[in-house]
């Protein structure tokens, strides 16, 4: 069977191949017969392999059989949204005056170095220097403890030996001589036992160690700016703009961002390797995978303002999201392509520093292996519904599309290094614009298939569709009628036009006027939400859905997109798929005389697992110390309790802590043990 669905995916790409009109070349042909030749020969030798292993074939070989040669469609790449991108002069490229000493990726794959911002990213002072690790996007912060997580709050157990860095004279945060594996170190009284505060905590020495803090830094920065010029406008992340980061805040193998007050928080790792004696430190914030990691989950949440915080369709799309994020962020950085084809030999298709992500932990198991590999062979049904498992699906798929258009850039006659950087700008085009053509609510992997396609269509006019629809297509992403319903989709937009002078007073009487044609009928409408216009004029309405009646205001919302000429990109509506007025109305009348109406929360029709629809009240409960959601449905209005994303993301990589993540004879200490002493 793998054999089979090996052979077809072949074949699919081999028609995307075929399709090309630069195929028809001499050259073109004698590389596509040399790649069938090959794949003979693999195949007969991986059928005779497969006869007498009761294993899968090896990667090598599979990777073999995928790859048909690529080449640039008649409608050069170069025509595509990034060319402007890569040619504007405030680029995502962040060429600046401020020096700084940051990781590339983490300590445990190589050794910090320099980077550059601009100064426009500090606040500075009367001499023109930074101040200090704070700007207009992002700002370090240190709490004066250290905890451990308990429940969904932290529990002070150590004093913090952390304190925010100075620039030097020159105005630049340079820390040369700091280790890269630091010793913890704790004050200890006369007896030899740890010194405490009077209420009790550990007393930590002081260290003047900033790598966790210029790393972090310099990797959300950068995160927030490549995504600014991928998505053409402002992404307000954190509060006012600021995002918020506590690099050492509790004791813990985690990250995390937090909806709730919209920050940033890492923890610092206590472990000890094998035959050594010294405990030493892992400051999660020195990984620079894993800060841009957590800055996708912030800059997800602005992208999709009104995501269903339960909806397990986000969730899974967020973990690619932030994997994909930091992946081609880093690409942005010429000296990280230069390592990347030196590890790689050039061969993308290799796993490397790249595809891995968090190494740390991978390191702290024994192993060179991270948590995720973006080079995988995963499709839907070799993976769970868990939303970090089912993610790899949607990150191996577009790292794939990532290698056959770094081809094509290099077929158009880029260096290598300048084919992997236009190829990750390309993909992070893909990435942010799709936020505009999925649903605002509830979504599933297969929707954000469907927006990848609508993006190629807009800003690539359609180069990659063949690519992508073969790929998420053999990962399952997609079905064959899947993309009959996104042509069909296609095919049945109105012909809506928003003229390109038109305030948002015209924008919303233009939605009051076009309620029929947008598919919206009696007793509902809609209100405009916001109204955001991107560099090039295009711009972007979001709305919320209302009706007559007691709960006027619902939980459902829409986005309507327009080209630069006004004409309608596209429009995904506030009701479900399927959902008629009139069932819409039944179910609302059934909420009404449950009383959930009368919760805290607004009424929202969803999607069932079944192909129904319910009624969907969330009620944030914001209790200190046990923050959490009740959800409330037609089918159990009283309400079930759901976790913050944070909390559940806690508990996975402890289980995978405990499993796996330890080398024979190490020991890492557990924060609750060890804090118990």
């Amino acid at each position: 069977m793998r054999l089979r669905s090996l052979f077809a995916r072949l074949v699919a790409r081999f028609r995307w191949w075929r399709t090309n009109p630069a195929a028809s070349n001499s050259q073109g042909r004698g590389a596509l017969e040399d790649g069938l030749e090959r794949w003979k020969v693999e195949f007969r030798e991986s059928c005779f392999l497969q006869s007498l292993l009761p294993m899968p074939l090896p990667l090598t070989a599979i990777r073999l059989l995928r790859r048909p040669p690529h080449a640039p469609r008649e409608q050069s790449v170069s025509r595509g949204e990034t060319a402007s991108v890569a040619a504007d002069p405030h680029g995502a490229e962040l060429v600046g005056d401020v020096e700084m000493s940051s990781f590339d990726d983490d300590p445990f794959v190589r050794p910090a170095h320099l980077e550059k911002l601009s100064k426009d990213e500090f606040y500075l002072d009367e001499r023109g220097r930074p101040v200090g690790l704070a700007g207009p996007r992002a700002r370090i912060s240190e709490p004066e403890t250290i905890g451990v997580q308990a429940g969904a709050g932290i529990r002070p157990v150590a004093t913090n030996p952390w304190f925010l860095p100075m620039p030097n004279a020159d105005g630049n945060f340079i820390f040369v001589e700091e280790p890269r594996f630091p010793v913890h170190q704790v004050l200890r009284t006369s007896d030899g036992r740890i010194a405490r505060t009077p209420q009790g905590l550990e007393i930590w020495e002081k260290r003047d160690h900033h790598l966790g803090q210029t790393s972090v830094f310099e990797a959300i920065v950068t995160v927030n700016h490549a995504v600014e010029q991928w998505y053409g406008r402002r992404v307000p992340w954190g509060e006012d703009g600021r995002l918020e980061v506590l690099p050492h805040e509790f004791v813990g193998l985690n990250a995390y961002y937090n909806p709730l007050d919209r920050a940033l928080h890492f923890g610092v790792v206590l472990y000890r390797m094998p035959e050594r004696e010294q405990v030493y430190l892992f400051e999660i914030s020195t990984s620079w995978e894993v800060a841009a990691h957590e800055g996708g989950h912030a800059i997800h949440d602005v992208l999709k303002p009104n995501k269903g915080l339960v909806d397990p369709g986000y969730r899974q799309w967020g973990e690619s999201f932030g994997d994909q994020l930091a992946m081609w962020v880093s690409l942005v950085d010429r000296d990280r392509v230069e390592a990347l084809l030196a590890e790689t030999g050039g061969d993308l298709g290799r796993r490397s520093a790249l595809t891995r992500m968090a190494e740390a932990f991978g390191t702290l198991r024994g192993g060179k292996e991270g948590l995720r590999d973006a080079l995988n062979e995963l499709r839907v049904s070799d993976t769970g519904e868990g939303f970090h498992e089912r993610s790899q699906v949607l990150t191996g798929a577009a790292y794939w599309v990532f290698q056959g258009i770094a081809e094509a850039w290099r077929k158009e006659g880029k260096s290598p290094a300048d084919a992997v950087r236009e190829a990750g700008k390309t993909m992070g085009l893909f990435l942010v614009r799709s936020a505009d053509h999925t649903p605002e609510n509830s979504m599933t992997l297969e929707d954000v298939g469907k927006a990848l396609l609508k993006v190629d269509k807009e800003y690539f006019s359609g180069n990659y569709r063949e690519l992508w629809t073969a790929e998420l297509t053999w990962r399952e992403i997609l079905t064959s009628r899947a993309l009959e319903e996104w042509q069909a989709h296609e095919d049945s937009l109105p012909k809506l036009v928003l003229p390109a002078e038109a305030s948002q007073e015209e924008a919303d009487a233009m939605l009051r006027g076009s309620l029929e044609e947008l598919g919206i009928d009696p007793p509902f409408a809609l209100r405009l939400q916001s109204h955001q216009r991107d560099k090039k004029g295009r711009r972007f309405l979001r709305v919320g859905l209302m009706r007559n009646g007691p709960s006027a205001t619902l939980g459902n919302h829409g986005i309507l997109s327009f080209r630069t000429d006004g004409s309608l990109m596209d429009w995904l509506s506030p009701l479900p798929h399927a959902l008629t007025a009139g069932t819409a109305m039944e179910l609302l009348k059934k909420a009404e005389d449950l009383g959930l109406d009368r919760l805290e929360g607004a009424l929202s029709l969803v999607p069932t697992e079944d192909g129904g629809h319910t009624v969907q009240v969330v009620h944030e409960c914001r209790t200190e110390g046990d923050p959490h959601l009740m959800v409330h449905t037609l089918e159990n209005p009283r309400g079930a309790r759901h976790e913050y994303f944070f909390k559940e993301r806690t508990r996975i990589l402890h289980q995978r802590l405990r499993r796996r993540m330890l080398p024979k004879g190490a020991k890492m200490a557990d924060p609750h043990a060890w804090f118990a002493r």
